[in-house]
C-alpha cells in the first residue's frame, strides 16, 4: 500500500464528514473475523468511551446490518428492522443529540467497508451518497492487503508466543525483557491489528496469515 495515498484519502473522508456529518462518523475497512484492518473516526471521545465501555458494538444495528448486507440504510429504516434492540443504541445516540444517521456497507475485491455516519436530515442526499461511496471504494483499494506489514518482527514473535499459550510473564522471561516492556508490546500489537482483545488479535493473526 502507498501510505501517502491512504493518508490523502483519509483526509478527504474526514473533510467530507466535517461538511456532511452532524456529530461524526466511524468507518472500518478490510474486515477479517469481524475486525477491520483500518478505522477512521471523528466522533467525540466522550461518545467513543461510552460506546466502548457499554459494549454498544454488539447491539448496534449499524454494525449488525453493515456486517450482513451491502447498501445503505438510514437510522429510521434500521429502527424498524430492529424494534426490540436492547440497549437501543440509536435511541441512546439520539438522546445524546444525534438526530439521524446512516450506514453504508460495500465490498470491493472481496474486501468490505462499513461506515456509520450521523447527519441532520433523515437521509443522505443522492449526491453525498455517491461521493461517500466513491471515497469508501478508493480507501478500500488503498487499504493494505497484507496485515503482516503492520507488525514488527517483535510484534509477530509476540503474537505467535501468545498463540502458543504463553503469558506476558513467560514471554518476558524467555526474551529477557521486563513484564512492563512486554505489556507495552502487547498494546502496540493490539492497536496495529485494531483488536479490542488479545484473543481477537490472535484470531486475526491466524486469519491474516501473520502466524501459522
Amino acid at each position: 500500500m502507498n501510505e501517502s495515498n491512504w493518508q490523502q484519502l483519509k483526509g478527504e473522508l474526514i473533510a467530507f464528514g466535517n461538511r456532511v456529518s452532524s456529530h461524526g462518523f466511524t468507518a472500518g475497512f478490510d474486515f477479517i473475523a469481524g475486525v477491520p484492518a483500518r478505522v477512521i473516526t471523528t466522533f467525540s471521545q466522550d461518545w467513543l468511551d461510552e460506546y466502548q465501555s457499554s459494549g454498544y458494538v454488539i447491539y448496534d444495528p449499524v454494525v449488525i446490518w453493515g456486517a450482513q448486507h451491502e447498501g445503505v440504510q438510514s437510522w429510521n429504516q434500521l429502527a424498524r428492522q430492529f424494534p426490540n434492540a436492547t440497549p437501543n443504541v440509536i435511541s441512546i445516540a439520539r438522546a445524546r443529540g444525534m438526530k439521524n444517521g446512516s450506514v453504508v456497507s460495500m465490498t470491493v475485491n472481496r474486501r468490505r467497508a462499513i461506515i456509520g455516519i450521523t447527519h441532520d436530515a433523515a437521509e443522505l442526499s443522492t449526491e453525498n451518497l455517491w461521493h461517500l461511496r466513491g471515497l469508501l471504494a478508493n480507501l478500500l483499494i488503498a487499504c493494505p492487503c497484507d496485515r503482516e506489514e503492520l507488525l514488527t518482527v517483535k510484534g509477530k514473535r509476540y503474537i505467535s508466543q501468545i498463540a502458543q499459550g504463553l503469558t506476558d510473564q513467560e514471554i518476558a522471561s524467555r526474551e529477557g525483557r521486563s513484564v512492563r516492556g512486554v505489556a507495552a508490546l502487547r498494546e502496540r500489537v493490539m492497536e496495529k491489528l485494531s483488536a479490542p482483545t488479545l484473543a481477537s488479535a490472535v484470531l486475526m493473526a491466524y486469519k491474516s496469515r501473520i502466524i501459522d
